[in-house]
């Protein structure tokens, strides 16, 4: 099973995990998008530009940690009228998001957020360590694209 596969199964746990989740997705630390998951989402959402909103978001909170003196930042909650948005690190390798419902047991969330996020790190890793040539079919099975 190549890194991208793996992702792509935890993603889709994470998102079966508890009832109210939407929206699952995975960024490196630049804010590229990875990988994502849906389900029940009837409003179509730019999850690029969301993903990207959240990871740079995600890296600020950690700053003003380290500002703080603080000792790292382990999982950022925001709340809105309508929805929760988790993010949570990677390791160094990504952020994770998850875009939920109101009515959402957040510690269950929260839970398994923390437990995956250590695997999608080491799979973050493993795809962008592999050699060119398996990079190259990760890129090409995450992007659907067979003309590389």
């Amino acid at each position: 099973m190549s890194a991208i596969d793996t992702i792509r199964q935890i993603l889709e746990q994470i998102g079966q995990t508890v009832a109210g989740i939407t929206h699952v997705v995975l960024m490196d630390r630049t804010g590229l998008m990875i990988a994502n998951f849906s389900k029940y989402a009837f409003k179509q959402l730019d999850l690029d530009a969301v993903g990207a909103i959240m990871g740079a978001v995600f890296q600020a909170g950690e700053e003003e940690g380290n500002a703080l003196d603080f000792s790292g930042l382990e999982i950022q909650i925001n709340e809105f009228k309508t929805g929760f948005r988790f993010a949570v690190a990677c390791e160094d390798a990504g952020v994770l998001g998850v875009i939920s419902d109101k009515d959402v047991q957040i510690g269950l969330i929260r839970a398994s957020m923390k437990k995956f996020a250590p695997l999608l790190g080491k799979a973050m890793k493993k795809m962008l360590s592999t050699s060119n040539s398996a990079a190259m079919e990760d890129l090409k099975d995450l992007f659907g694209y067979d003309g590389l």
